[in-house]
């Protein structure tokens, strides 16, 4: 992809495709592979940031998954987009 699709794609771009909040300034961001430069999409700062964070260790994100159903805190709601099964197996990582 080229700077002038990636411009394209930022100006284009009317929602984080992560938390899906509307862009209302200028704090949305390419987010890329850093192993190989694939460019995902557009996101907001801070999903893009979290992100980061989350591939430099793949166990990470499991492991928050995990830790937010033990707690009850991700609701398996039909109407979320992503519908996460509430009740793993005791001991068995996501």
């Amino acid at each position: 992809m080229d700077v002038d699709e990636m411009r394209l794609m930022l100006k284009s771009a009317t929602h984080c495709e992560v938390c899906e909040h509307e862009f209302t300034d200028n704090r949305k961001v390419i987010d890329h592979c850093h192993t190989n430069g694939h460019v995902r999409g557009v996101l907001c700062d801070p999903c893009n940031t979290t992100l980061g964070h989350l591939e430099k260790e793949e166990h990470m994100m499991g492991n928050f998954i995990s830790y937010l159903l033990t707690k009850n805190l991700i609701p398996n709601d039909p109407q979320r987009k992503t519908n996460i099964n509430s009740n793993p197996p005791q001991g068995e990582k996501i």
